[in-house]
């Protein structure tokens, strides 16, 4: 994968892409995170696969708008949060391109129709089965809670914080939550958590700050003994992240990076920060550190592969 982006958006980025390489092979977390097969590594593969059509996108290559939508819509069922993130990402995406603003909003209606498209089946097959609109499954306002009860009531595992979830709803609805598959739960008992983590936001100001001091740094831990280590291990994560973003945002402002890498940044730290904010617990953080070993060493590579400054905006890679 590392060999095929390098080729994709970054011509010069092949000489390093070996480094870029061992670093994450041999990174002791991602080895330990994905020690059971599953949904990580499966959702790794989904997000770079994303991150090498973005750049195609990004680059005006041919079909790219389509291959694009496929590979989103198929993340996206892979993993339901990756759906959300559409929208910012369209955004960005219509600034980064080139071209009359019409050509822009083309192919973003594009890319978000056939993301549609592919998700509609399974949408459709919840509306059967279920009576109610979920586009891919439930468990957002279960997965915000957990982060609350870690994140702030010191439970030093997903177990223990399900477990001490279920026994405040219970108290609160008298009604039993039932947890499934490490999160899935009814779509009206989720509904009603979403309400009551809605109210919750209204009525303290200072919890997004707070969530978001504490959120980025344990996503970069597995969070597997406890608070203390929690925080050690995602401290010595940190600056995998501190090189990444400090010297790609003066890259960006030098107009040294290309479309294709702003694009890429713009979806590591979309995919980082909704997983940060709602509940970074786990090894989600292997998702996207390949994307960051990608970044740092295209940051450090810039430099050398480009002495003058880009035109605004920034070109093709």
């Amino acid at each position: 994968m590392f060999v095929f982006l390098a080729e994709s958006p970054w011509p010069h980025f092949i000489t390093i892409s070996p480094w870029a390489l061992v670093c994450v092979a041999i990174h002791p977390y991602p080895i330990f995170s994905v020690r059971v097969p599953g949904l990580v590594v499966t959702l790794t593969l989904m997000v770079l696969l994303v991150a090498v059509a973005l750049a195609r996108f990004l680059n005006d290559r041919k079909g790219s708008s389509a291959i694009l939508g496929v590979v989103w819509g198929g993340a996206a069922l892979t993993h339901a949060p990756l759906l959300p993130i559409v929208a910012p990402m369209a955004v960005i995406m219509f600034f980064l391109q080139t071209g009359s603003w019409g050509r822009r909003a083309f192919r973003i209606a594009g890319v978000t129709l056939i993301i549609c498209l592919c998700v509609a089946p399974w949408t459709l097959r919840n509306y059967h089965a279920f009576q109610t609109f979920i586009p891919v499954s439930t468990g957002g306002g279960l997965q915000y809670w957990l982060g609350q009860y870690i994140y702030f009531k010191g439970y030093d595992s997903t177990s223990r914080a399900f477990e001490a979830i279920q026994t405040d709803f219970k108290s609160l609805h008298q009604q039993e939550l039932e947890i499934r598959h490490g999160g899935v739960v009814q779509h009206k008992q989720d509904q009603l958590l979403l309400k009551e983590g809605a109210a919750q936001f209204r009525g303290d100001l200072w919890l997004l700050p707070r969530r978001a001091l504490v959120g980025p740094v344990l996503f970069w831990t597995t969070k597997d003994r406890g608070m203390k280590k929690a925080f050690f291990l995602g401290m010595m994560n940190l600056p995998l992240v501190a090189g990444l973003v400090f010297p790609g945002t003066a890259s960006v402002f030098a107009a040294m990076w290309c479309r294709a890498a702003v694009g890429v940044l713009f979806l590591f730290l979309g995919v980082y920060g909704l997983f940060a904010l709602i509940q970074g617990i786990g090894p989600y953080f292997v998702v996207v550190t390949p994307l960051a070993v990608s970044l740092l060493f295209y940051t450090i590579h810039c430099p050398a592969r480009q002495k003058q400054p880009l035109p605004s905006p920034p070109q093709s890679c």
